[in-house]
C-alpha cells in the first residue's frame, strides 16, 4: 500500500491510451500510470510525444507514441487500431484533447471560429470514444475516462462551453448505454487533474482515484456491472413534481409554476 492507502501497481497488466499526451494533464497522468505499472499508448498530434515515449520506456514502461490528428474520425480509428496492433487490447482510455482557442463575446465569433473550437474540444473525445467500443465490446469491458471542465456555464468562452457540455452529455449517456457490458465510462473536470499535475509524479495521488477501478465494480453498491445494468431512479410515490421556473424579467422577482 501506499502512503494513501491505494495498492501498489495498480495498473500491471493494463493497456491505457492516453490522448494530448505530449504535455500537461496528459503526460502527468501517462508519467503516473507507467510508474504503477501500465503499458501506455500516447497519442498527440505534436512530435514531442516520442519524447515523452522515451521518458517512460527510461522507467521501465512499455509505451507506444502515436501522432494522429484527432479531430478526425480516421485519426482516432487509427490510434486505436495501433495499440490494439501493439498490445493486443485496451483496457483504459483517458480522453485528454480540448481547450479554448478564443476569449471573446460570442457576437464577435466568426463561422470558422466556432467550428474550430467545437472541433478541438468535442470531436476528439466523441471520436476516440467511438474508435475504443468495439474493442472494449469484444474483450468484455473497460474504462472510459473524458476531461471535461466546470467552465459549461460563462462568459466569453461559449463555443467551449457548448463543446465541453457535449462531452459531459456524451460521458453520461456512454455511461448508462455500456454499463451492462463492464464498461465504466466517467467524466473527470479538467481543474482537479491540474492538482495531480502540480504534485510530484513519484506518487499514487499523480493519477486520480477515478483512473483505479478497472473494470467492472464488484462492489454492489458502486454502480452496474455485468449481469447488473445500471440503476434507474425514479421518483418516490407522493413525490411532489420540481417546479419550473421561468426566466425573470429585469428588476422583478423570481416566479415558477408548479
Amino acid at each position: 500500500m501506499t502512503g494513501h492507502g491505494r495498492p501498489e501497481g495498480r495498473f500491471v497488466g493494463k493497456v491505457m491510451v492516453v490522448t494530448g499526451a505530449a504535455q500537461g494533464i496528459g503526460r502527468t497522468v501517462a508519467l503516473g500510470a507507467a510508474r504503477e505499472g501500465a503499458s501506455l499508448v500516447l497519442v498527440d498530434r505534436a512530435e514531442i510525444v516520442h519524447e515523452v515515449r522515451a521518458e517512460l520506456e527510461g522507467l521501465g514502461a512499455q509505451a507506444l507514441a502515436v501522432t494522429t490528428d484527432l479531430e478526425n474520425y480516421s485519426g482516432a480509428d487509427s490510434a486505436m487500431a495501433q495499440a490494439l496492433d501493439r498490445f493486443g487490447r485496451i483496457d483504459i482510455l483517458v480522453n485528454n484533447v480540448g481547450g479554448t482557442i478564443w476569449a471573446k463575446p460570442y457576437a464577435e465569433y466568426r463561422e470558422p471560429e466556432i467550428e474550430a473550437e467545437v472541433r478541438r474540444s468535442l470531436f476528439p473525445t466523441l471520436w476516440c470514444c467511438r474508435a475504443v467500443l468495439p474493442a472494449m465490446l469484444k474483450q468484455g469491458g473497460g474504462v472510459i475516462v473524458n476531461v471535461s471542465s466546470v467552465a459549461t456555464r460563462g462568459v466569453n468562452r461559449v463555443p467551449y462551453a457548448a463543446a465541453t457540455g457535449g462531452v459531459n452529455a456524451l460521458t453520461a449517456s456512454l455511461a448508462f448505454e455500456y454499463a451492462e457490458h463492464g464498461i465504466r465510462v466517467v467524466g473527470e473536470p479538467n481543474s482537479v487533474l491540474k492538482s495531480y499535475r502540480s504534485r510530484p509524479t513519484t506518487s499514487a495521488r499523480s493519477v486520480p482515484a477515478r483512473l483505479t477501478a478497472v473494470g467492472p465494480s464488484r462492489d454492489p453498491g458502486r454502480g452496474p456491472g455485468p449481469g447488473r445494468p445500471a440503476r434507474v431512479i425514479r421518483p418516490r410515490r407522493g413525490a411532489r413534481p420540481r417546479p419550473r421556473c421561468a426566466i425573470p424579467p429585469a428588476r422583478s422577482p423570481r416566479t415558477c409554476a408548479p
